[in-house]
């Protein structure tokens, strides 16, 4: 949830007001995170779990710690993914700083 926090805040090197995209992505990780995946339609599984992989947050190593589902992998897989994300939103974050022109004052 930081790495996503972080890619938002290096939005604002582009745009002016990241206020209503901050509030967006903080409350849609949140809900995302609080209810179990079973609960989305498969595309927003998919979704959930590949491109933005909130899954990976708490759904993903409470199947395996709940269940024992998906096999020992799912934790090392969960912290992978968290590094992979904040490694990501660092890369973004360092490419807004690069690029950033301040007002001159």
């Amino acid at each position: 949830m930081f790495a996503v926090g972080l890619a938002t805040a290096a939005a604002g090197f582009w745009t002016t007001r990241t206020e209503d995209l901050s509030v967006l992505t903080d409350n849609a990780s949140t809900t995302a995170c609080q209810l179990p995946l079973s609960l989305f339609p498969d595309w927003l599984r998919t979704l959930l779990l590949t491109v933005v992989p909130f899954g990976f947050i708490n759904y993903v190593p409470a199947m395996f710690i709940v269940r024992s589902e998906w096999g020992w992998w799912t934790i090392p897989a969960a912290a992978a993914v968290a590094a992979l994300s904040l490694g990501a939103a660092f890369a973004l974050w360092r490419v807004g700083v690069r690029k950033y022109q301040s007002t001159g004052t």
